[in-house]
């Protein structure tokens, strides 16, 4: 697992709750509008927080955060995550995962295991467009499969999307 940063105090990432926010470093896409590329890039890479580090702040923040959020990167590339998720949710927090959808699999175990209660998952645009937006093959069955178990899973989720206007000549 590799934690490649921490914000400490959020009050716009996870609704309705005061958090902190984890982010994973490692992304299966290479969205050219990425805004997280240290994260993404393996050349760039932000330095790993170890999780240990990260588990004495959460204990730390016990009754005064409601929920932390697990984003990325792309949280799910990492195969330790429901572990992760596991530890923060045995401190009673409350645990919000952004995704962009492309692993329905562990998605769909974490929910099932309870061990997160929230979902936003990243639509990157037209099923037609994700080659293109992605900079790679993507799995649109597993896309589509995603957003079916978020609206079945019975658990708060969102889909959210990034507008990026195409650039003219000279503009």
């Amino acid at each position: 697992m590799s934690i490649g940063g921490i914000q400490k105090l959020s009050l716009v990432d996870y609704p309705g709750h005061v958090a902190a926010a984890l982010f994973l470093s490692g992304c299966n896409m290479r969205c050219g509008y990425c805004h997280n590329p240290e994260l993404v890039l393996p050349e760039r890479l932000a330095p790993s927080i170890p999780v240990d580090e990260v588990m004495i702040f959460l204990k730390s923040r016990v009754g005064r955060l409601d929920g932390v959020v697990i984003s990325g990167g792309e949280p799910t590339v990492n195969e330790d995550l429901p572990v992760l998720c596991r530890m923060i949710k045995g401190l009673g927090f409350d645990v919000k995962l952004d995704t962009n959808g492309t692993h329905p699999d562990i998605v769909r175990g974490m929910v099932e295991e309870g061990t997160i209660d929230f979902i936003a998952m990243d639509v990157k645009g037209p099923l037609e467009k994700y080659v293109e937006i992605a900079a790679g093959p993507i799995d649109l069955v597993a896309i589509k499969a995603n957003v079916r178990l978020m609206i079945d899973s019975g658990i708060g989720h969102e889909f959210r999307t990034t507008i990026v206007r195409d650039r003219q000549p000279g503009g």
